[in-house]
């Protein structure tokens, strides 16, 4: 199976279980098995030589719900961001990241964007900077999700 098609069929799987409600820990147990041995026989992350602009959109959602790698997350991160600098991923998937790992680090998120108790940096200034990365307000955010 070809890089394009195994990313495909986990941005699928992933896709289905989060919508229909499923326990998402062995899937994400499999998926960040997955997504190591890519890594590792790519010799690093996949960009644009391996996949195009919605490969790269599916792989980074893919590492973005990784929640319990937080590690494997940092390290993403800023090849992320230079998938984001390039246009071939949004910027929301950078934020996200960026507040999932901070969130396991026991530090404030920057965006706001993970509905949960954790605290957000800066609270006054948090939709400027959500802005910036095509984010709704974070009451906007809020009334639509929660």
């Amino acid at each position: 199976m070809s890089l394009v098609d195994q990313i495909s069929a986990m941005y699928d799987a992933d896709q289905f279980a989060r919508l229909a409600g499923k326990d998402l820990g062995p899937l994400d147990e499999t998926h960040g098995l997955r997504i190591r041995a890519i890594k590792q026989d790519l010799g690093g992350w996949p960009d644009d030589r391996h996949l195009d602009a919605e490969g790269l959109r599916k792989f980074a959602l893919l590492v973005v719900h990784q929640t319990l790698q937080p590690e494997m997350q940092k390290d993403f991160a800023p090849h992320l961001k230079g998938l984001c600098k390039r246009q071939l991923v949004p910027w929301q998937y950078y934020a996200v990241i960026k507040d999932k790992i901070r969130i396991a680090a026991h530090r404030p998120q920057i965006y706001g964007t993970q509905l949960n108790d954790s605290p957000v940096q800066r609270l006054e200034t948090v939709d400027k900077r959500r802005t910036l990365f095509g984010l709704q307000t974070l009451e906007a955010y809020r009334a639509r999700n929660l």
